[in-house]
């Protein structure tokens, strides 16, 4: 994974996960989180704590790719 979205991306759709579904679940916008997953809007922490529950990923993989991105 290059970024922080495209690992939203592929956790996503390995769970067959749609995306309005994932974005109730963080409370957001559908608009807002396609646009998280193509980079094009920055990932705020408390999504990326959510998300790190929902998807059961290693927090601190998750946080180094998050984090990588805010200093890109």
């Amino acid at each position: 994974m290059n970024n922080f979205g495209e690992l939203i991306r592929a956790k996503r759709e390995e769970k067959e996960m749609l995306l309005r579904h994932l974005a109730a679940q963080l409370d957001i916008d559908t608009a807002q989180l396609s646009k998280m997953e193509r980079g094009e809007r920055t990932v705020r922490r408390e999504h990326v704590i959510q998300l790190i529950d929902i998807f059961n990923l290693d927090p601190s993989k998750a946080f180094s790719v998050w984090l990588s991105d805010q200093i890109v």
